[in-house]
């Protein structure tokens, strides 16, 4: 690694876990103080852990010129509650609602107040806070290109001929996209793009970025999943990193640790957080890939 070159610290589907997302961080070597250091969110920041305020304060504290937020299906939800002002059977099950709360826990609710209405006041309160108008502001972006890597939460944005394809896995009602970069960012595409399975949608639709020696960097899958199914391991939260993709996930609510990869902005090569191990991502994979 060249001494003054921009390191980028990429981690992906922190879910409010901060304390392993910060000791990765430091093992990695991300300095606050150091002006080549950018952190790279891809998405998922909130829901299911106990310190979303604490991660919320450590990002804002990070100089916004060094840092990159990218949005998760996760960011979408909790600004889709905020305009509905309810939540629903799903944001339960992702626990957007425990996010919501860990922000307001202090609010004063009326004694006498239903279930519903002290959901509807966490909401309002929340509200308050701006988070939402945040995520929303132009510091948050659907992927980030740096050199040969794409990164974003899934996968790109593909054209949809079905009915929610993604989600029904009907991968022949979908197709590539060959000006996606230039496509409004808050399109039904980039929302249904950040719900697929990207190691299954890589395969189907990557062929002509792959022509361009691009490499997608991705969370929103479990890495585990990657490593079984194209490794035969079980239980592997370690970084998946071959055939160009990368894959970032460890399922942190389980795994108890995240992953951090590092790349180097003047070689562009690329190192697992956990012990700077160089990575290789062009290593074929023989396994199958259907």
């Amino acid at each position: 690694m060249v001494k003054d070159s921009v390191m980028y610290f990429v981690s992906s589907d922190i879910h409010s876990f901060f304390k392993p997302f910060k000791k990765a961080l430091d093992k990695a070597g991300f300095d606050m103080k150091n002006k080549n250091h950018v952190l790279i969110i891809n998405g998922d920041l909130f829901d299911r852990g106990p310190d979303s305020v604490k991660l919320y304060d450590f990002i804002r504290s990070i100089p916004q010129e060094r840092r990159i937020l990218i949005r998760g299906n996760h960011e979408d939800m909790l600004c889709d509650i905020c305009d509905k002002g309810y939540f629903e059977d799903y944001n339960l099950q992702n626990c957007t609602d425990q996010t919501i709360f860990q922000f307001v826990q202090n609010m004063q609710v009326p004694p006498s107040s239903s279930y519903s209405n002290i959901m509807s006041q966490m909401i309002a309160s929340f509200k308050t806070l701006g988070i939402q108008d945040w995520i929303r502001s132009k510091e948050w972006r659907n992927y980030y290109e740096l050199g040969p890597y794409i990164i974003t939460h899934s996968f790109i944005p593909l054209k949809d001929i079905g009915i929610e394809s993604v989600y029904l896995e009907k991968y022949n009602h979908l197709s590539y996209i060959p000006d996606w970069r230039k496509l409004d960012p808050n399109c039904t595409e980039w929302t249904d793009a950040k719900w697929g399975c990207p190691f299954v949608l890589y395969y189907h639709f990557f062929q002509e970025e792959r022509k361009n020696k691009k490499i997608l960097v991705c969370g929103h899958w479990h890495v585990q999943d990657f490593h079984l199914k194209f490794e035969g391991k079980k239980n592997d939260s370690l970084i998946y990193c071959k055939d160009g993709l990368i894959g970032l996930d460890a399922c942190t609510a389980v795994s108890q640790r995240c992953n951090i990869l590092v790349i180097d902005s003047d070689s562009f090569n690329c190192f697992d957080g956990n012990g700077l191990l160089p990575l290789n991502p062009n290593k074929v994979c023989r396994e199958n890939k259907s």
